[in-house]
């Protein structure tokens, strides 16, 4: 059976939503909010473990987005509320004047500081870089990413996923982003690709000899074969209708072989609570679990 695993931010359960929002009214205070957060990281961690996904991801679900630890970090500030892409999503644009990489905030977002947690996902460098108000040189960036990354290996997590959608969003800069990633290379890290066609830059990517994603959501499978990816965006984490895992891999096979991974394409923060538990059981049984 190929592996099969979640990637990125994981939703909020309706509970850990409403008490958040009671958090911020200020009808409870921030202990209650954590040992509800810690009862969520517990029920989604044993939920990724029951379906039989290869790998347990960090839900990450006190990350408003996928670069907010960051923006509390010396030397970077949160910027305006900003759309993500073409969804009803946003993000606040990181400002990055002198950025100083901190393990005492980061720690602050780790799911492993409770439960054993395989996978995390990070910004990565280029789409970081482009995404936010720089003030300083763009591979500054990338050593704060290096040392996040160096970090977060370093209390357990086995690889992490650099989420890259500007990559395959707009016209790739083939210079930057092999600046960007020299530093970075020899890691335990995967360049995600999500929100376009990576069969386009396929032979930029395959250059940098690091793994990638490939969303096939936007990418068209008979593509992939001509790309070295082979980590399939095949769960679509913005649709609620649920794939079905043997006609799934079936269909991927049939064009890549046998040497494949599945995983979800975009965050399935992008779904509600209950769905992404269903997505989950497909991702479970493509890897022949539940």
């Amino acid at each position: 059976m190929p592996e099969a695993f979640p990637v990125g931010i994981f939703p909020r359960s309706e509970r850990l939503i409403r008490t958040w929002k009671a958090y911020e009214r200020g009808e409870v205070d921030e202990e209650e909010l954590n040992r509800v957060y810690i009862e969520h990281l517990h029920e989604v961690y044993r939920a990724m473990v029951y379906t039989g996904v290869s790998y347990t991801h960090d839900p990450q679900s006190n990350w408003h987005d996928i670069f907010r630890p960051f923006t509390k970090m010396p030397g970077i500030e949160a910027g305006p509320v900003t759309r993500w892409y073409e969804n009803n999503t946003f993000y606040r644009m990181p400002i990055i004047k002198e950025p100083r990489f901190s393990p005492e905030v980061m720690d602050g977002y780790l799911g492993r500081q409770v439960e054993k947690f395989d996978l995390i996902s990070l910004p990565g460098p280029y789409t970081m870089a482009r995404l936010s108000r720089l003030e300083t040189r763009a591979d500054e960036v990338s050593k704060l990413i290096y040392k996040a990354v160096n970090y977060v290996l370093g209390k357990g997590y086995r690889k992490v996923f650099l989420h890259e959608p500007e990559t395959v969003y707009r016209e790739l800069d083939t210079r930057l982003i092999e600046k960007l990633y020299k530093p970075l290379k020899g890691l335990d890290i995967v360049i995600h690709t999500y929100f376009g066609d990576v069969s386009k830059i396929c032979r930029a990517l395959d250059t940098l000899g690091i793994e990638y994603t490939a969303d096939l959501m936007e990418t068209p499978l008979e593509k992939i074969s001509g790309c070295g990816s082979r980590i399939l965006g095949a769960v679509d984490g913005a649709n609620t209708l649920l794939e079905d895992p043997d006609e799934l891999v079936q269909r991927i096979r049939s064009v890549v072989g046998d040497e494949f991974t599945v995983i979800n394409n975009v965050d399935l923060d992008f779904l509600p609570y209950s769905y992404a538990l269903e997505k989950l059981r497909v991702l479970g049984r493509i890897r022949g679990g539940v």
